[in-house]
């Protein structure tokens, strides 16, 4: 029952998460790489045609070198494709590039510009300077045979159907754009040898460039946003991402000076790579559930938690290593007496509690104490009566007054007994014993205790975890008399809970309790009991004075 409520109330997020990971390990998965700048050693990474390379912490996507740089065009890509989609699981991918331009004219104008693109085919398509931009030729223009998209940011207009110098494109196998946006009114310069950060990101079917001439932190300006794309239609499943450009007789120096890519793509269908990916959530569930039982052990070997409800329970804190605040047991047996008396007589209709005990009483954030489980109590009908008839002896072994096994009734005196053992439980950090029957009360926490009491070192039985700071000696022989006092054999010289409320405030003084503890003899009557008056019990008003069974949990 712990576990499962535990599991139900605290572990739920973690339930979820593990179910959310499988599902995504058995579906899609990362692809991400990220290039703050471009050494030597980054070769190794990207491919990279032969016009193409890494120069001045930069990628040269076409030549930078001393002399003639005209008609020449270049293609860089990193080195792992990406898939896009997947015909099987009817899923297309998303990503998000973020990548530092520098195009630096070398004429005026410059010519002709760089691209981001996407496509099966990393080759360098022959005769694809000049307005072709690297991305086709006149043969591949305009054909599925390209196979390729492209977001190319032109710095000259080439042709008639051309943008304006300085605009950003959407091209699918053609160097036509299906839509363009000029940039020079948006204050981005492309063309300006100035550092450009552009982002672009592909979800849901459309493509969203944003830019910006500042930092890559800075706010970022819309550039433009494409119709709904179904790259599916056009592309490949597996792609390489990267960047083309060209030159043409009006030149530039084309730089890619940093880039990042975050993808979630489409694992692929391959029997083994399931396999794999089913192991690999196997493990993870079984680690997961591993942590959950150990976390569960610590807790309840540390005393945390131990209630279905959000408080820790009392007995928890007392009988294993407590990170409880100091003078922390005094605020319990204080918040119970508080709670026992509101029932007994600030309630309209009086209130028997009738299972008080450690495992009942349970622990806010504050350590103040909460009385919980009222699965027993009941409710007397009429204001002026004490008790409550009933055909079954109800409470917990331990905490039950001797009476309690003699007559039918439970009483305020049968609730003050029951917290008179409770508090000589928190003092004494020890449990009251099984007690089934009368004759067995010589082995509980209450006879232990009156001995010591007799003996005038009833101090000793203080919890050696509680320290002198945290309780002295004479607080310590007052709340244990007082919880003797409560457990007075005979109902008749117990104290009422309004008389426990001034003791523990000290207006006043413990009851005087004999050295030592009185026999139990019966009758002995409390004065709330008066054999002739008529009872009224929930149970329809029957009274039976001997009892068989014992309920209480």
């Amino acid at each position: 029952m712990y576990f499962s409520l535990l599991l139900k109330h605290q572990f739920l997020p973690i339930i979820v998460i593990i179910i959310i990971s499988i599902i995504t390990l058995t579906k899609v998965g990362c692809f991400e790489f990220n290039f703050p700048t471009f050494q030597p050693q980054d070769e190794s990474h990207l491919l990279l045609s032969k016009n193409s390379k890494i120069y001045l912490d930069a990628i040269q996507v076409t030549p930078d070198i001393r002399g003639e740089i005209r008609h020449y065009s270049g293609r860089t890509f990193h080195n792992k494709p990406f898939r896009l989609w997947s015909k099987n699981k009817k899923q297309i991918a998303s990503f998000t590039t973020t990548f530092v331009l520098n195009i630096n004219p070398q004429t005026s104008p410059g010519g002709e510009g760089l691209a981001f693109i996407l496509t099966a085919n990393t080759a360098l398509p022959d005769n694809s300077s000049g307005e072709w931009l690297g991305i086709v030729n006149a043969t591949t223009n305009g054909t599925s045979q390209a196979g390729i998209l492209a977001v190319e940011f032109d710095t000259r207009k080439s042709f008639a159907e051309d943008g304006p110098d300085n605009h950003v494109g959407i091209n699918i196998n053609s160097v036509y754009s299906i839509k363009q946006e000029p940039l020079l009114i948006k204050g981005i310069n492309i063309s300006s040898g100035i550092n450009v950060t552009i982002r672009i990101q592909y979800d849901n079917d459309v493509i969203s460039v944003f830019g910006s001439m500042s930092t890559r932190t800075s706010p970022m300006e819309t550039l433009l946003v494409s119709p709904p794309l179904n790259l599916s239609s056009y592309l490949q499943e597996e792609v390489y991402v990267g960047f083309s450009a060209s030159t043409s007789n009006y030149t530039e120096l084309n730089c890619v000076r940093a880039w990042e890519f975050n993808g979630v793509d489409i694992i692929h269908d391959d029997k083994n790579l399931l396999w794999i990916w089913i192991t690999v959530a196997t493990v993870i569930i079984i680690i997961m559930i591993g942590g959950v039982v150990f976390l569960l052990i610590w807790r309840r070997n540390h005393g945390v938690g131990a209630s279905g409800d959000a408080y820790p329970r009392i007995e928890d804190q007392i009988q294993h290593s407590s990170m409880a605040p100091k003078k922390f047991r005094q605020r319990v047996i204080y918040g119970v007496a508080q709670a026992l008396d509101y029932l007994h007589n600030g309630c309209e209709k009086r209130v028997l509690h009738r299972d008080i005990k450690a495992s009942n009483i349970m622990l806010d954030s504050e350590f103040n104490a909460k009385l919980g489980d009222f699965g027993l109590a009941r409710t007397i009908q009429k204001r002026n009566e004490t008790h409550h008839s009933t055909k079954e002896i109800a409470g917990t072994p331990g905490y039950m007054s001797p009476e309690t096994f003699l007559i039918g009734r439970a009483t305020v005196e049968t609730d003050v007994y029951a917290f008179g053992v409770l508090v000589l439980e928190v003092v004494c950090g020890r449990r009251p014993g099984n007690v089934n029957g009368q004759d067995d009360y010589k082995n509980s926490i209450v006879y232990w205790v009156w001995e010591l009491h007799g003996e005038g070192r009833i101090v000793s039985a203080v919890d050696k975890k509680i320290s002198k700071e945290e309780m002295k000696d004479e607080e310590a022989s007052r709340v244990l008399v007082l919880g003797l006092a409560c457990c007075h054999p005979n109902p008749h010289h117990r104290p009422s809970m309004r008389t426990v409320l001034q003791v523990l405030n000290g207006e006043a003084q413990p009851p005087v309790v004999p050295q030592e503890r009185p026999a139990f003899v019966w009758p002995a009557v409390p004065p709330s009991f008066n054999k002739g008056e008529d009872t009224y019990s929930v149970l329809n008003g029957q009274v039976t004075p001997i009892f068989t069974d014992i309920t209480g949990r």
